[in-house]
Order: structure tokens, then C-alpha cells, then sequence
């Protein structure tokens, strides 16, 4: 794995998924960098970094999204920890890369993230977040 410190402006990262991507590595990226707490939660639109797709246009590697739903029931936003008694089903769907620009890395960002939205949504079959649900996690994160 390429390790990563949140915050620390550190280029490092970036430069090792350059070099992994340009020697034919898979590269895993969430374009989130973290799960959306509070009245973040609720916002319907996923907002992303422009990391995949600088890497995208840097390398020509193709950005093959991938969205989860079903998670919120497992490990809640609300939780320390995962919710592992019972039966829970989480989804993940892969869809066919995302056609970029490859100029404009927020326009780009996007469209990844408009793919990723889709993909999570088609396999959802549940509701978006509560307010309840968003106002405990909020409570928590205080």
C-alpha cells in the first residue's frame, strides 16, 4: 500500500501512485477521503478530491469507479465500532471507466464522482441517510 497522512501536504503519495500506475499497478483510490459525517451526510452530491484525476491525466490510467451502498447498516456513522451480528447485505457494483477530459481535474472529479454516485445508488435499494441518523452522528462527533 502507499501509505498516506491526511493533512501533512506531503507530495509523496501522489509521486508513488504515479510510479505504481506508470508500472501497470492497480491503484485504489476514494475520492471521498472519508465518510461524510453530520449534515455532511445528507448532502445528496459526493464530493471528491481531484487526486484520481490528476493521476488519470498524468498517466493516461482509466478510472474505473466503484460504488458501495448498504454500509450505513454495518458500521453506522454513529459507531465506534461494525455492527456484525445479523445478516446485512452491502453492495458493491464496478462500472466501466469514466470518460475524462483529462484539462480540467475538478471537471473531471465530477464526472468520477457522478459515476461512483450511480453505481452506489443502482445498487441501494435504501433510503439516502436520516436527519436522525445525521443529527446522532453530528451529536457524537462533538
Amino acid at each position: 500500500g502507499i501509505p498516506v497522512d491526511r493533512g501533512s501536504g506531503s507530495g509523496a503519495p501522489m509521486r508513488a501512485a504515479e510510479a505504481s500506475l506508470r508500472a501497470g499497478e492497480v491503484v485504489v483510490i476514494l475520492p471521498e477521503g472519508t465518510i461524510p459525517q453530520g449534515e455532511a451526510a445528507l448532502d445528496p452530491v459526493l464530493h471528491g478530491h481531484t487526486g484520481a484525476a490528476r493521476l488519470a491525466a498524468a498517466t493516461g490510467a482509466p478510472v474505473v469507479p466503484i460504488g458501495v451502498s448498504g454500509t450505513e447498516e454495518v458500521w453506522p456513522r454513529s459507531a465506534k465500532f461494525p455492527n456484525m451480528t445479523g445478516v446485512r447485505d452491502v453492495k458493491v457494483r464496478v462500472g466501466p471507466a469514466v470518460p475524462l477530459g483529462y484539462t480540467d481535474a475538478k471537471a473531471d472529479t465530477k464526472a468520477i464522482m457522478a459515476a461512483i454516485a450511480a453505481l452506489a445508488a443502482d445498487g441501494a435499494g435504501e433510503p439516502e441517510p436520516s436527519v436522525e441518523k445525521a443529527s446522532k452522528s453530528q451529536r457524537r462527533d462533538r
